[in-house]
């Protein structure tokens, strides 16, 4: 296979970013717009995707404040200079996913979620296969989701991973390559950049893995 026509298709959520769109566009319209972040948060029995829509939608986020990951930027740009599509697959609202992939210009495809698919796991999985073959991409991720992906991925890369994911891919006999993150003067796994506001580099510390954080914003919905 001509190594040039290989995708690589990359994560977005503690992956591309060592932060989570949901959360920061859930705090960012709480801050804003609390009615309609309350509002927001009951169309969450109309899916998760109904859900990142409507937050979008209430929520501008400083998508140049992001904590952006130097490892998986360095990545992204290398397989553009030889010539390999790179695109940015993510669960991830489109809003915000177009508006991050135009921010830093190395992106030939976007893939995201709108008001009805939330792109993760099995249908993310999907859209990769059927735009670019079984085996015909790399794909970079974090999560366990992200299995359902990797395994028909012509290598799984692997950043920042969350606890038993490697382990995980090990049991299912998927060969992984370990990219060293960036971890370096974070203020904890979400960096809430949407509270970063007229240059203040405010950030608020959440403690505590992803599950924990978000069963506290009330907005952890498993992925159907």
């Amino acid at each position: 296979m001509d190594e040039t026509t290989v995708a690589l298709c990359i994560d977005l959520d503690q992956t591309l970013v060592r932060t989570d769109l949901l959360l920061e566009s859930g705090l960012k319209a709480v801050k804003d717009r609390p009615v309609g972040a309350i509002a927001a948060l009951f169309g969450l029995v109309q899916g998760r995707a109904h859900l990142k829509q409507r937050l979008a939608e209430l929520a501008e986020l400083r998508i140049d404040l992001l904590p952006y990951d130097p490892a998986v930027l360095a990545l992204a740009q290398t397989a553009k200079a030889a010539g390999r599509p790179v695109v940015l697959a993510t669960a991830s609202n489109r809003k915000y996913a177009e508006q991050i992939a135009l921010h830093l210009g190395i992106f030939d495809a976007v893939h995201a979620s709108d008001a009805t698919t939330n792109l993760s796991a099995r249908q993310k999985a999907e859209r990769l296969v059927g735009l670019y073959g079984e085996r015909g991409f790399d794909y970079v991720g974090d999560a366990r989701k992200d299995l359902a992906v990797w395994r028909h991925a012509r290598r799984a890369i692997v950043v920042n991973p969350q606890p038993g994911v490697r382990s995980a891919l090990a049991r299912n006999d998927l060969p992984h390559e370990l990219l060293r993150g960036y971890r370096q003067n974070l203020p904890g796994r979400y960096s809430c950049a949407s509270l970063q506001e007229r240059g203040a580099q405010r950030c608020r510390k959440v403690v505590g893995q992803r599950r924990s954080t978000r069963d506290s914003m009330r907005c952890c919905a498993r992925s159907s």
